[in-house]
């Protein structure tokens, strides 16, 4: 096997392995809100379809959010701007305010 090939296989592996365990944070911390907040977790994953789309578009920046991530959002004490963004995202503006009234 050459240097090069060997390279690529340790950057390969590597790439895996970070990426497991962002994946593994992604789904940990999407845990934790629906342990704190979960009729929120679950407009969320009514928006998303499954757990790992949902904690992946709460760590993505998003325009909605000036760029910020939907957990910068809940940091920033800013939660009715995320209800407000899966409301247009999800186009349930009643069923979003029935599960604000539940949580």
């Amino acid at each position: 096997m050459s240097h090069t090939a060997a390279s690529f296989e340790s950057v390969s592996r590597e790439i895996e392995r970070t990426s497991a365990l962002r994946d593994a944070a992604l789904l940990a911390g999407f845990e934790a809100l629906e342990q704190r907040n979960n009729s929120l977790a679950e407009m969320v994953l009514m928006v998303f379809g499954d757990r790992r789309r949902a904690a992946q578009w709460m760590s993505q920046p998003q325009r909605a959010f000036d760029g910020r991530t939907a957990w910068q959002v809940l940091i920033d004490g800013d939660e009715e701007a995320l209800w407000d963004a899966l409301e247009q995202r999800q186009g349930g503006a009643e069923l979003a305010s029935r599960l604000r009234v539940e949580g």
